[in-house]
């Protein structure tokens, strides 16, 4: 069990969510289009690139995982859970109301690997410092990203581990992206939030937009070549 609260903790604390698939075309491109237009009327701040939109959902551009955002409460408390969902595997990633501080994962059972893919299996949960991008954020700015994360399993309570660590982000600045959906519609992101870390020996790029939360991540390895990226769509 040991070793499967410890693969799927590490999958948990560094992704999370973007997208793209043909049942969704047409909805995430209204999402999209609902969100430009109300940024229209919006002065620059860089929270407003983790508000979550509840019912919002989306494809990953692999057409693997599913992304659906749903309200929800954890430990009492009003928050959002960014469901992502595919091959038979489920992570829960729940936020506060602001999106901009990480609560908790929630790991479901893998019937492939004979658990229950309806009950949780581990749940790792933060503690103080938690977790946090500051509030309204000037382009390059830095800030420390402290991850305290408690990984419990559910099926035994005598089965738990701690994770520690604290990297360092910065937030690179406001940037325009596009992306072609599985219909050949046009995405556009007006004033999406880039960020880059440093984890080990690999450097993580992040973009989030209002409404989805993130929509890009590139993991590029010590030689420039990327090892892992997602995103809400192909880009052009």
């Amino acid at each position: 069990m040991k070793k499967t609260v410890a693969v799927l903790s590490i999958l948990s604390i560094f992704s999370v969510a973007c997208s793209k698939n043909e049942p969704h075309d047409s909805i995430q491109l209204e999402q999209q289009q609902k969100v430009n237009s109300i940024k229209k009327n919006q002065k620059l701040n860089s929270d407003d690139c983790f508000q979550l939109e509840p019912s919002f959902e989306f494809t990953l551009n692999n057409d693997d995982f599913n992304i659906k955002i749903e309200s929800t409460e954890f430990n009492n408390q009003k928050a959002i859970a960014v469901i992502k969902t595919g091959n038979g595997i489920r992570t829960d990633y729940i936020y506060d109301l602001t999106g901009r501080t990480m609560l908790a994962n929630l790991d479901y059972g893998i019937a492939a690997l004979g658990s229950n893919p309806n009950e949780v299996l581990v749940k790792t949960t933060f503690q103080a410092p938690l977790p946090t991008f500051p509030s309204n954020m000037k382009p390059q700015q830095k800030f420390p990203m402290t991850y305290n994360a408690v990984i419990q399993s559910q099926t035994d309570e005598n089965d738990k581990t701690e994770n520690n660590k604290t990297i360092e982000v910065q937030f690179v600045g406001f940037e325009d992206l596009k992306f072609i959906d599985n219909n050949n519609n046009t995405l556009e992101f007006n004033q999406a939030c880039h960020f880059k870390s440093q984890l080990e020996d690999e450097t993580l790029d992040e973009w989030y937009a209002q409404g989805f939360g993130q929509i890009k991540f590139v993991r590029t390895k010590a030689n420039g070549d990327v090892k892992s990226s997602e995103a809400i769509g192909d880009e052009p």
